[in-house]
Order: structure tokens, then C-alpha cells, then sequence
């Protein structure tokens, strides 16, 4: 049931005693979603333990390399830093014997509402990733035995008020060339259609310009989407402004006006695994491979906001200006980037598949408190926290106005329900996995 690299490296060692599977409702969520699954075991022996647990995990890491002066030269220095954002492990069964059989156990909980969301990018000097994996387990008596596990990737989205219509942006640009020699002024006009996006959509600004009060022609018009990321390792910083993508018109003499027009920018898409160069290991990138990395300007990665990554993207309207020095008239807009869900594989049922269905159990993760200048969600209990074990339904943990909003968020096809509903997961068909077009769970996967 699943692929190898899903079950962990002692995979062969476990085999003996059955396999055991994990599978969501859905691959993507948002801070503060309920999520439901179901965990499957196929015990063909006697395992030495009798406790299944369900972990909830997420991690953020970043390295930098930076060039800095070291006596009388300057070298180039890596930076690598990391935060646990959170790790529970809660119960959700126990046996007396855990013998022989089938058993389906579905499982629900509450994610905390301050988790950032996930992320991944990698470009010159750089290579940072916020990740969350849920494990199920089955915990032996012994620590000499080994641990039955199944793990699956979580994709967290940034949640948002989105807002749609027009977004206007008003700027009056007082003009000056070097020496503060004033120009006159001109007015930019500049209305955003909305503040959230999925990778490869279009973009549209509807814009204006008057020109007539100035002294100084506009060059061009450019509109682009850039992304503004910043980078924290052992108190060193890493800033990088990137132009994604821009359409750039004709400028306009001085003392004349535009016509209200409309521009158009299409999104890069997001990455697959092939975007990035994966025969590194992330966790422990080399120097040399981090400086040999390049920006790739045909994918954008998700918006996030962490201890360690900041990652936010905006629109630009902007009209360069003649004359040395000159004042830059431009109008901004911050938007989301939603990163899209992705394909887990198809697995194929064993042979008789006829589990014992358990009462469904809703599980309790501790409360957290977000705090962005320490580490997010510190691991407060270094045992295994036993799980409150409350009666359905779960709790009804969305505000309406988060209810509204998020009915307005951009609409992805679901990963792969393998069968079609939760209690009937298995396929018939060989495993399959996701095609170039499609995102790969190996994307967001990095941690044992």
C-alpha cells in the first residue's frame, strides 16, 4: 500500500508484520481547516506494539550564501538555519494484542490558525523550504523493533480576504531630475482587478496617465508582476527583488495624456519537481551548488510569512520618466499566490480488502500562539501527547466571513481520491503517478 519512499527507510524491516496507509481528503488546506483521513492497516502478523499514532508535522529551513569581507578580502559565506514550526504526535488507537486483520480507522482534527504556508524555491546564492507532513504509526514496545509508518505530504495555502472588482490606485507624482530640479507633475491611474491569483492566470490592470503638467516625457509603460523575497540564517538577511513577468508599452511626449486603457500579464506557472535541480541534498545544500543555482523566471512559488522566509508578490504599474535622476511615477498592488493542489499516486487494494471499519475519532492538536519573531510552534511536550477522544461532529471552526471569502479563493481539481470515497481508497489499476502537467507530491515532500 503506497510507494517505498512514503513508508520510510525501514520499510523492509516492517513488511514482515503488514503494511499501513494514510490518505486525507484533500492534499491542500488552509490555517484553520479541519482535516479528515483515514489510516489502514493490513496486519499479516503479530506486531511487537500495540499503539497507532497520527503526527503532525512542519518545518521550515533556509540557506544563504553572502558575500562578505573577511580582512583584507572578501569571501563567500554560507548561512543555514531551521525552526521546528510544530510536531504532535497524538493517539489514536491501542490494542491489547494487535493481531492479524483488516481495520479502517478514520480520524479528523483542527490545524492551528496561525500556520504559515508551506513553500519551496531555490535560485542563485539561495535555497529555502517550509514543509508539513502528517505520519501515521505504529509505535513498537521496544526501541530495538522497528516503527510501521506511512507518510503524506500537507499543503497549507495562505488564507486572505480576497478582494475583486477594481483596486483602485490614485498616484500624483510631484517630478524632479538630479539636482531637485522640479518637472511639473503628472497623475497615474491605475485599478487592479484583484489581490489573488493562481499560478498562470491572467493578470489585468486598467490604467491612465496625464501627462500635461509636466516637463519631461514618458519613456514607457511597463506592468509586472514581482516577487519580493527575503531570507533570515543565523541573523544574516538575503534580499531579492524579482521581475516575474512585464508588458511594457510606447511612452507618451510631455504635456500629453494616455486614453483609459487596459494591460494584461499572464502568471508564470508553478513548479514541478523538473524546475528545480533535485540531485542535492535541501537539507544540506552545498555551497558551491547554492551559488550555482539560477533564478528561474518561468515558475512562481507560493506567498508566505514566517520566522525564517517572507515571500510576497505585487503588482506594478510603473512609467519611467526622461531626464537624469528623474522621479519614478508608479502604483502597486500586493497579491496572494495560491499554490495548486497535486496527484498523490494510486495505490492497488490487497487481495480479500474487507477492514473492520472503527468509530471515527476526532483528534485534539494543543493551542499554539504565532509569534514571528520566535520560533512559530515550539514543541512543547517531548512525549507523546494522548488524544482527546470527543464525539461528531467536529467542531465549526470557520468565522463566516472566512467561510465567504475563501468561496471566492481560485478552484483546483482535488488530488487523486484513489477509488473515489475514503472507505473504498483502493484502485484496481497499477500505481500510477502525475504527469509534467500535473503537481508532484515529491515537490513538497523533504523529511524522514
Amino acid at each position: 500500500m503506497g510507494s517505498n519512499s512514503s513508508k520510510g527507510k525501514k520499510h523492509q524491516d516492517t513488511s514482515q508484520y503488514g503494511e499501513i496507509y494514510l490518505q486525507t481528503d484533500k492534499t491542500a488546506y488552509y490555517a484553520g481547516d479541519t482535516v479528515t483521513g483515514t489510516i489502514f492497516l493490513n496486519m499479516i502478523s503479530h506486531y511487537p506494539g500495540n499503539q497507532l499514532f497520527l503526527k503532525f508535522k512542519g518545518k521550515e529551513m533556509s540557506h544563504i550564501v553572502r558575500l562578505e569581507q573577511r580582512g583584507n578580502h572578501q569571501e563567500n559565506i554560507k548561512y543555514s538555519d531551521k525552526n521546528q514550526i510544530i510536531k504532535q504526535s497524538l493517539l489514536v488507537h491501542s490494542w491489547e494484542t494487535l493481531l492479524p486483520g483488516q481495520f479502517s480507522i478514520p480520524f479528523s482534527f483542527l490545524l492551528p490558525q496561525h500556520l504559515p504556508p508551506s513553500f519551496y524555491q531555490q535560485g542563485h546564492r539561495y535555497l529555502a523550504f517550509l514543509e508539513y507532513q502528517l505520519e501515521a504509526f505504529l509505535q513498537p514496545q521496544k526501541d530495538t523493533d522497528p516503527r510501521m509508518k506511512y507518510k503524506q505530504p500537507i499543503n497549507l495555502r495562505e488564507t486572505i480576504l480576497p478582494k475583486s472588482g477594481d483596486l483602485p490606485s490614485h498616484v500624483s507624482t510631484p517630478l524632479k531630475t538630479c539636482c531637485c530640479c522640479k518637472q511639473g507633475s503628472n497623475v497615474l491611474k491605475a485599478d487592479f482587478e484583484k489581490n489573488f491569483y493562481s499560478p498562470g492566470e491572467n493578470a489585468q490592470v486598467s490604467m491612465y496617465l496625464d501627462n500635461s503638467g509636466t516637463k519631461l516625457k514618458n519613456l514607457k509603460v511597463v506592468f509586472a508582476l514581482k516577487q519580493r523575497l527575503e531570507l533570515k540564517a543565523k541573523g544574516r538577511l538575503l534580499k531579492k527583488e524579482v521581475v516575474k513577468v512585464k508588458q511594457e508599452l510606447p511612452g507618451i511626449i510631455k504635456g500629453s495624456q494616455t486614453n483609459e486603457g487596459s494591460l494584461t500579464i499572464v502568471l508564470p506557472r508553478f513548479p514541478t519537481e523538473t524546475d528545480f535541480k533535485r540531485d542535492i541534498n535541501k537539507k544540506k545544500p552545498s555551497k558551491g551548488a547554492l551559488l550555482g543555482f539560477k533564478e528561474n523566471k518561468d515558475v512562481i512559488t507560493s506567498t508566505t510569512k514566517s520566522s525564517l522566509i517572507s515571500s510576497t508578490f505585487f503588482l506594478e504599474v510603473s512609467c519611467p520618466m526622461s531626464g537624469c535622476c528623474s522621479t519614478l511615477p508608479k502604483a502597486q498592488c500586493s497579491i496572494g499566490i495560491f499554490s495548486p493542489d497535486f496527484q498523490l499516486p494510486i495505490v492497488t487494494a490487497p487481495q480479500d480488502w474487507q477492514p473492520l471499519t472503527m468509530e471515527s475519532i476526532n483528534l485534539v492538536l494543543p493551542s499554539y500562539e504565532n509569534d514571528l519573531n520566535e520560533p512559530l510552534l515550539k514543541d512543547q511536550n517531548k512525549n507523546m501527547a494522548e488524544a482527546k477522544m470527543i464525539g461528531n461532529p467536529g467542531p465549526q471552526h470557520h468565522q463566516i466571513t472566512l467561510e465567504m471569502a475563501q468561496s471566492q479563493l481560485p478552484k483546483y481539481p482535488q488530488g487523486n481520491q484513489i477509488g473515489g470515497q475514503v472507505n473504498q481508497i483502493y484502485s484496481t489499476n497499477p500505481v500510477e503517478h502525475t504527469t509534467n502537467a500535473q503537481y508532484n507530491q515529491n515537490y513538497f515532500q523533504s523529511f524522514e
